[in-house]
């Protein structure tokens, strides 16, 4: 089929969608190739595990998709998965070339096959291909190209021996197509014909499932479809019967939806409605990888899935989105779109296409090639902005309205204040037209304004405002006369951010310009632009705004660097209430620069992508899920790539030891439409108390982990907005042995016999005390008594001594003031000779009698003191008798010597000793030596200390 017959399949229902207002177009497409998935070419048949995961049966084996990641677990003999059914309790049955069995996750969430083929008899080995799974009743069933087996109860019975084609069924009921008995039915009590079902001998069905109003729909691969129900057989879609017959059917899917998708070998995939006509052709030529489409799917999110002869495919059917790419294969960038007579027209990179309504196809309108610009319906004609002038476009014919002086027109604005006149921006500066009946005249360029003009605006006082997006702001004021401008521009000196990024737009009745930062509008008083204060609370200050466009309700359509949406104003008595609703399917698509949001009606908006035109009702919120979206945290490893846990594991409570302490967690979500616009957050309780920020990666580290208990928490955002519930996965990093919980026992039991004998054993030792203190008492009492009379006569003679010790004491003194009487009397005595000699030598000097009466005062003085006997007397009393027993001792000293003696006692140095003993200190020395021979001491022996110490 050629890329225009293709187009013609898909458009064919356009006009009846834009009447009927539901959307036109194609749903949005997401391919995975065999280098994506990991595994092989070929994928037989697909199904959804109870959290969501989806499942395909592939090639090399089976393949799990938790919406970010791909994993393949193989079978044991490596064979092709053909089929695949999940039962009650996570059991995933899977049959594969000579082996069947499934796939059950441990407590850990890690997925593990068993195989049943050891309970298959072994004269029935081989059992070739497993075609087809089916659950009945309490079975099992398996079918291969010979056999039907029922696997219940840990138990494999045979239950028919046939050339059997397919197994399929739904709403209670088994059908099997027997080459040799064309269409029966399988009970537990065994195999009988289905009424009709005898002209399917020699018909291929290549599928049954559940059709609509609880019938069964046998697709068959040339003779179309069929409904089975109440005991009959009926052909269905006989409108569409011979292009399904020409695609060769392989499979039929009736949609949550009402409509029945059918999968073909040659034309991809047919959609038709409830009644059977044909709504719809995805192949190759609309994106689609290839033609060939083994089978089909339909997951919780409503979601179609295809397995195809080589890769996987997935249409987002139930979604409120649409795409349309009017020029075909060109796929050329979407820049304007607009409504009118009830036909449509697309402005792209490639030309202007007009669908009118009832139309089977979009067509290309003829001298319109190349770059479209911008499309506007202005006093009931449509102009086209074009890179090459000005067009005016009437039942599909454009004919040109400026001449080759005006190329490249950005836009067309009417004049309010002119009525019937356009002003045309171009590449150029400004050109002025004038509308009539026949079309759009031309009149003149505008003169005093050259600069490209992509943006222009017309206030309430007829005041023209044209932005550039390099050079600033610009008023422009015509002329009476029409013919040339006056210009004034406006930049950062006038309140802007700055010259860059400026895009002005009239909404609400007033001129608001987008600056570099926020949204602003001119104050007349001071000339300067100040922030809008109706936006503030709306945009970020950091949020650069680029588009903004008014539809017929007052509502505000946007687009930014980050979001686009749109600002729903409704007026409540004498206030307006603003909500805003962003929609962030489209703000990845819009085309740079050139954002195009175009709302045609209060139930169809068109955005302008880089491939083509999106589409999508604003009045329809995304479809609810048939299961639970949910957040998955698929994998979890633990110290580098040790898996841990996998994706079925059920909030985790696992713990390990504590050296394994680095952990990483790979997630997903379950609402495959999300793709790259999928968003997580996540925290760790334990460690972490907010929120991360949302974020495309789906993984975290974490790395060295103190001990502890911790729950990982994961949630989920569609590019819808809407959040998941929240995933957790529990684990705790078991404290070392020594702090663990048995050691902390064993030290509070150690801890707590010590605190036991620390209290027992000295109370035990108390009462033994005490009883020894009793026992003992009265003799200590006694021994009291006694000690007391010998302290009292301790004190008496400590008291006595003391007495002793202070007469010693005074003794001393005495002894010490009587050596000093000494001498000073030696003293007197030598002064007395001294002056009797001075008498003698001058005995008639006049000073005689005065010497004389001197000498006799020293004669009276020295009767006072003490001699040396009196000084050796006290001495002795003083030091125990010293002198007595050193005399006695050593009979050979001299009294010069015991006096020596005695000062040496004393302690008292050479120099002192000289004067007392009226010699030199050589003296002195000479008489230590003498008294040393005398007392008999070695050199060794210090003189002193045998003084001090005899």
């Amino acid at each position: 089929m050629c890329p225009r017959s293709h187009l013609a399949c898909l458009l064919l229902l356009l006009a009846p969608c834009l009447c009927r207002g539901s959307l036109p177009g194609m749903p949005l497409l997401r391919n995975y190739d065999k280098y994506t998935y990991h595994g092989g070419t070929q994928n037989w048949e697909m199904a959804q595990a109870a959290g969501g995961m989806l499942l395909v049966a592939n090639n090399e084996g089976l393949l799990t998709f938790d919406g970010v990641s791909w994993d393949k677990y193989p079978l044991p003999n490596r064979s092709i998965v053909r089929s695949l059914k999940v039962a009650p309790g996570e059991r995933i049955y899977v049959g594969g070339q000579d082996e069947l069995g499934y796939f059950q996750p441990d407590a850990s969430g890690l997925l593990h096959y068993h195989s049943l083929m050891h309970l298959l008899p072994q004269e029935l080995l081989p059992i070739a291909d497993v075609w087809d799974i089916l659950l009945a009743d309490d079975r099992v069933l398996f079918r291969t190209s010979r056999h039907l087996f029922g696997y219940r109860g840990d138990r494999m019975e045979l239950l028919v021996t046939d050339r059997l084609e397919i197994l399929g069924g739904g709403n209670g009921r088994v059908l099997l197509q027997s080459a040799t008995q064309g269409l029966v039915e399988w009970t537990p009590e065994g195999v009988q014909a289905y009424p009709g079902g005898e002209r399917f001998r020699d018909v291929l069905i290549t599928d049954i499932r559940p059709g609509p109003q609880g019938a069964l729909m046998l697709c068959t691969l040339r003779e179309g479809l069929f409904l089975a129900a109440d005991g009959q057989i009926r052909p269905w879609a006989p409108e569409a019967a011979d292009q399904i017959r020409a695609l060769r059917p392989q499979a039929a899917c009736t949609l949550s939806g009402g409509q029945v998708a059918v999968a073909t070998e040659l034309g991809g995939l047919l959609l038709l409605d409830a009644a059977g006509r044909l709504m719809l052709n995805i192949d190759r030529g609309r994106g689609l990888q290839n033609n060939y489409i083994t089978s089909l799917f339909e997951d919780w999110g409503g979601n179609l899935w295809m397995g195809l002869n080589n890769g996987l495919s997935m249409a987002e059917i139930a979604a409120p989105y649409r795409y349309v790419i009017p020029d075909g294969p060109l796929m050329g960038t979407a820049y304007a779109a607009l409504q009118a007579s009830g036909s449509l027209y697309l402005g792209t990179s490639n030309g202007l296409y007009l669908l009118p309504g009832g139309a089977a196809s979009a067509r290309l309108v003829p001298g319109t090639e190349s770059q479209v610009w911008g499309l506007h319906r202005i006093g009931g004609q449509v102009l086209l902005a074009h890179h090459e002038g000005s067009f005016c476009v009437d039942d599909g014919i454009a004919r040109p309205s400026s001449p080759a002086t005006v190329q490249g027109v950005w836009l067309h604005l009417p004049l309010r204040s002119r009525p019937g006149y356009v002003i045309a921006g171009h590449y150029g500066g400004l050109a002025l037209y004038r509308q009539s009946p026949a079309g759009l005249e031309f009149l003149r360029r505008l003169e005093g304004f050259s600069e490209s003009c992509r943006f222009l605006v017309e206030d309430r006082d007829g005041q023209l405002w044209a932005s550039h997006p390099y050079r600033g702001m610009f008023r422009i004021r015509l002329s009476d006369s029409l013919n040339r401008v006056s210009v004034q521009r406006y930049g950062p000196e006038q309140g802007l951010p700055s010259s860059l990024y400026n895009h002005v737009f009239f909404v609400q009745g007033e001129v608001i310009v987008a600056g570099e930062r926020g949204l602003f509008r001119l104050n007349p008083a001071s000339d300067r632009y100040e922030p809008h204060p109706d936006y503030a609370a709306i945009f970020s200050p950091e949020e650069r705004i680029i588009r903004l466009t008014e539809d017929a309700r007052g509502h505000i359509w946007f687009a930014t660097d980050r979001h686009a949406g749109v600002i729903r104003i409704e007026d409540q008595g004498l206030q307006r209430h603003s909500e805003v609703r962003y929609y962030p399917r489209i703000s990845g698509k819009l085309v740079n620069g050139f954002e195009l949001i175009c709302p045609v009606s209060d139930s169809l908006v068109i955005a302008g992508m880089d491939r083509g035109f999106f589409m999508f009702d604003p009045r329809q919120k995304p479809q609810a899920h048939a299961g639970p979206w949910q957040a998955l945290i698929s994998q979890v490893f633990c110290s580098g790539d040790s898996l841990l846990a996998g994706p079925w594991q059920r909030n985790g409570g696992l713990r390990v030891p504590h050296w394994l302490k680095d952990f990483r967690f790979r997630f997903g979500a379950t609402d495959f439409s999300g793709g790259d616009g999928l968003r997580f957050r996540y925290r760790l309780a334990g460690l972490e108390s907010g929120w991360s920020a949302w974020q495309a990666a789906a993984g975290k580290e974490y790395t060295n982990l103190p001990p502890g208990t911790y729950t990982f928490e994961l949630q989920a955002r569609n590019p819808d907005g809407l959040e998941s519930e929240v995933a957790a996965f529990r684990f705790e990093i078991a404290p070392p042995w020594y702090a663990s919980l048995g050691a902390r026992i064993a030290y509070l039991l150690v801890l707590l016999l010590a605190a036991g004998g620390l209290i027992l054993i000295p109370r035990r030792r108390f009462e033994k005390e005490k009883a020894e203190i009793v026992t003992l008492h009265q003799t200590q009492k006694a021994a009291q008594q006694q000690e007391l009379a010998r302290s009292q006569e301790t004190i008496g003679h400590l008291m006595r001594e003391k007495l002793e010790s202070e007469i010693g004491h005074k003794t001393r003194e005495l002894a010490t003031a009587t050596m000093h009487l000494v001498q000073k009397n030696e003293v007197l005595t030598h002064l007395r000779e001294e002056l009797e000699q001075v008498a003698a030598r001058n005995p008639g000097h006049p000073g005689s009698a005065q010497l004389r009466e001197i000498i006799r005062m020293l004669n009276h003085d020295q009767q006072f003191d003490a001699d040396w006997e009196q000084f050796a007397s006290h001495f002795d009393q003083v030091h125990e008798g010293f002198l007595r027993r050193i005399q006695e001792r050593y009979p050979q000293l001299t009294p010069k010597d015991q006096r020596l003696c005695a000062y040496l006692r004393m302690n008292l140095a050479t120099k002192e000793i000289a004067p007392l003993m009226n010699i030199s200190v050589r003296g002195v020395e000479i008489s230590r030596y003498r008294l040393r021979k005398k007392l008999g001491l070695d050199s060794e022996v210090n003189l002193n200390e045998f003084m001090m110490g005899f």
